[in-house]
């Protein structure tokens, strides 16, 4: 009878252990995936932005005054409006990422392994809504710059005159029009 007890708490206790060991696995394992997911983002992005030249990020150079001289200007050319349309797409999956956050009560992801993953400055239970604003204010200070402005608003033009689909319409709406708020 003893014995049959002493074997009833010893496996009540192995379950509880074990359940708390999987637990921490899972939080361990949901951590990983945001990490992963967000610097996949931010990879992409790293690539982006290296095809565009220092002197239209920094200095305001436009696009035609950046590839004049090169050895092959046209090409040059079409490889910068390449980059910074590859970079409004990517900031339309973030924008959309955000709103399909903000429309539902679902959860984009674990807000422990958002907290976990981040310096100080995103741990708290918004975290996913302060990685965004980051985001964010490096979509609002690159759309700042004239060479990309530009772009933007001629990608914009010319899908409409070609009947197309305008592009990057939420982030137009958010950044431009601002018209839902962050």
């Amino acid at each position: 009878m003893i014995a049959e007890n002493f074997v009833s708490v010893g496996s009540g206790v192995a379950t509880i252990v074990a359940a708390a060991v999987v637990s921490y696995q899972i939080i361990l394992l949901k951590r990983q995936e945001t990490q992963e997911y967000f610097s996949e983002f931010n990879a992409r992005y790293d690539q982006i932005i290296t095809r565009v030249p220092l002197s239209v990020l920094i200095d305001g150079v436009s696009l035609e005054d950046a590839v004049l001289g090169s050895h092959n200007e046209t090409e040059l050319k079409l490889s910068i409006e390449r980059a910074v349309f590859d970079y409004f797409q990517l900031c339309e999956e973030q924008v959309n990422l955000f709103r399909s956050r903000r429309g539902t009560g679902s959860k984009l992801m674990s807000d422990i392994a958002v907290e976990n993953s981040f310096s100080e400055g995103l741990r708290d239970s918004n975290s996913w809504k302060k990685v965004f604003k980051e985001w964010a204010g490096g979509m609002e200070n690159n759309l700042a710059i004239p060479a990309v402005n530009a772009l933007y608003w001629s990608f914009r033009k010319r899908a409409d005159n070609a009947g197309l689909p305008v592009p990057f319409d939420n982030f137009h709406q958010h950044f431009v029009e601002k018209s839902f708020v962050s």
